[in-house]
């Protein structure tokens, strides 16, 4: 189901859900259609605080959306007159489907990989406050952070998605720096 086929940056297609229900369409598509397509699900890896206790999280970067590979119209019609008919919602752009541009797949593909995950990058704080980040996905891409909340222990990048700027938070593991020396 997820396989891509040497990460071709081209031919991506956006599929629109309800938020919050993108697991269950791709489980769904992946029933119904087998491997007539690839799908691709971008999640970020977050620290979540739940009444005073820390654990990590997994949750989609774009709420609500989900990557398809070349296929959408062999799916569109296989799909037609199937309980998987009204799940369906591909983005459109002037009166066809929104392909993804090559770079921003690339870029997507670079920050969350093919396993489509992207962990939590680590940064330390030095005394006059400045945060530097030292490992993860987020050191690649320093010039695109908007905001840093050291205390909710996240990141805010900015994004370039089918012809937009879209703010995405990502993880940040804040860790203490050697006060010894």
């Amino acid at each position: 189901m997820n396989f891509f086929p040497q990460i071709d940056c081209n031919n991506w297609f956006v599929l629109s859900t309800a938020p919050g229900s993108e697991y269950k369409l791709k489980k769904a598509i992946h029933v119904f259609a087998g491997d007539l397509v690839s799908l691709y699900l971008p999640c970020r890896e977050l620290c979540h605080r739940v009444k005073g206790n820390v654990k990590m999280v997994t949750k989609p970067i774009f709420p609500g959306y989900l990557f398809l590979y070349k296929e959408l119209e062999a799916l569109l019609i296989k799909s037609r007159h199937s309980p998987l008919e009204n799940q369906l919602h591909p983005i459109r752009y002037n009166n066809a489907f929104a392909k993804v541009k090559e770079h921003e797949m690339a870029f997507l593909l670079e920050l969350a990989g093919v396993t489509g995950l992207v962990k939590t990058s680590r940064a330390l704080v030095s005394e006059d406050k400045t945060v530097t980040i030292i490992d993860g996905p987020l050191k690649k891409n320093t010039g695109r952070i908007l905001y840093i909340n050291r205390r909710k222990q996240k990141a805010r990048i900015m994004v370039e998605m089918l012809n937009r700027q879209v703010p995405v938070t990502l993880g940040l593991e804040i860790l203490k720096p050697d006060r010894r020396s």
